[in-house]
């Protein structure tokens, strides 16, 4: 579980907070969308979580643990991360790059490669491509293989900042819905920041509507399109749906 209480974030010369008193809850088990436009606070949220951001006030909680009395390098190998970028090393091997993390955690050689074939099968992709490089991966496949990377010290939390947003329509809609597969297949939290509204609510249980660092609207996507909280959350439901 994670607990975000009265979480306050302000950046210098920034007219509104990134983070303005935010109140959140998040359960085991739960996709959770985090959708907003362009500076509403949602990519700070994420890297509030893992300590890549420090907060100027409030708390979270993670597994019952204030994150300000843990290590942030050592709380971030305990928690997934996937980019747009996707973030691969170039100079390294499919296989060596999945493998970053149980690394530095100092996992036993064979139980690092039994992990390595586990995830490329769960992605579909053959064992031999476990010693190419990135290069020779489409941007499909070397986004799978940034996802199964986060997935490889097999973390309880995945943090996953707008990870689709340079991949082609269809090679999206493939990607959102292995990403769904795999959500179900453990009791992970899974938090997906997008700006893309339809991408939001098909791939959240719950969705984060964030607009100048506050929150609109906290809910299922069905309660949302039901229910809008705020003239804000009516606006984005308008423009994405007339």
């Amino acid at each position: 579980m994670i607990e975000i209480k009265d979480v306050y974030k302000k950046y210098e010369n920034s007219s509104y907070p990134a983070l303005d008193h935010i109140n959140l809850t998040i359960n085991d088990g739960e996709l959770i969308t985090v959708l907003g436009t362009s500076g509403c606070g949602k990519t700070t949220l994420i890297k509030a979580i893992n300590k890549l951001h420090d907060i100027d006030s409030g708390e979270i909680i993670i597994d019952h643990k204030n994150i300000n009395d843990v290590d942030g390098v050592a709380l971030r190998r305990t928690i997934g991360y996937v980019i747009q970028q996707v973030g691969l090393f170039p100079h390294m091997t499919i296989a060596e790059n999945i493998a970053t993390i149980p690394e530095l955690l100092k996992w036993e050689k064979d139980r690092i490669n039994k992990r390595v074939d586990e995830l490329l099968e769960m992605i579909d992709l053959p064992k031999e491509y476990k010693n190419r490089y990135p290069r020779e991966l489409s941007g499909g496949q070397q986004q799978r293989v940034g996802l199964v990377r986060a997935l490889a010290a097999d973390p309880h939390i995945v943090l996953l900042d707008e990870p689709f947003g340079a991949i082609d329509a269809i090679t999206r809609e493939h990607l959102q819905d292995e990403l769904i597969r795999i959500h179900k297949n453990g009791n992970k939290i899974f938090i997906f920041v997008t700006h893309d509204l339809n991408e939001a609510f098909k791939l959240g249980d719950k969705v984060i509507i964030m607009d100048k660092g506050r929150v609109e609207q906290f809910d299922t996507p069905d309660h949302i399109k039901a229910h809008p909280a705020t003239p804000f959350v009516k606006k984005l439901l308008g423009v994405a749906y007339d």
